[in-house]
């Protein structure tokens, strides 16, 4: 009888302790859905969707000594000198769109660029390089780009995934409203106004 009262208080302890762990998961995961929660309301609040609109600026130099690069050494067929990224649709004004407000101003994008921005290549389908121009290089480009953000609502959802081991996980999962952008093509990307030289 004494070995079944032994049993019975360490079941006993053991069942506290663990109820002791699970009131101190449930605290942690009310925390976690709270700062969750206020996260989404002010996601609801500010539109997060960013959107980089680029615009690519395109020369050529001819293989003769002493020639510098210039739109108009461009080979009738081959890029303008505004482009898109794969470098064939024509671009030349940005113009504001319904829905979207832009956040900054026209300006080069220098990443991985020389220090004007342009990214130099034997011809356009080639490896481009920061370096700039030498005997082996006949094209250069620099990316002119400007950020805007989205004012339209998203109609989609966020879901909240907890952790595997986290108890009645399914009766925990949320969804909740954020915002999203109307859809955008980057070709049919239009400038107003031409970068400055």
């Amino acid at each position: 009888m004494a070995a079944d009262l032994s049993g019975l208080l360490q079941e006993r302890l053991k069942l506290k302790e663990n109820v002791s762990e699970l009131k101190k998961e449930n605290e942690d995961l009310k925390d976690e859905v709270k700062e969750l929660r206020e996260l989404i309301e002010e996601m609801r609040k500010h539109p997060l969707v960013m959107e980089v609109v680029e615009i690519w600026e395109n020369q050529r130099r001819l293989p003769l000594p002493f020639t510098s690069y210039t739109e108009k050494d461009l080979v009738p067929g081959e890029r303008t000198g505004w482009t898109n990224a794969t470098g064939f649709t024509r671009s030349k004004k940005f113009v504001d769109e319904d829905g979207w407000e832009w956040t900054d101003e026209l300006h080069i994008d220098k990443e991985g660029a020389d220090a004007e921005g342009w990214h130099y290549a034997f011809n356009w389908d080639f490896q481009y390089t920061n370096q700039h121009s030498n005997i082996n290089t006949f094209v250069r480009r620099r990316r002119w780009i400007r950020t805007r953000r989205s004012l339209t609502p998203f109609k989609g959802s966020l879901s909240i995934d907890l952790p595997k081991d986290t108890p009645k996980k399914e009766k925990l999962k949320k969804k909740a409203s954020v915002s999203s952008p109307p859809p955008v093509s980057y070709k049919d990307t239009k400038v107003t106004t031409k970068p400055p030289k």
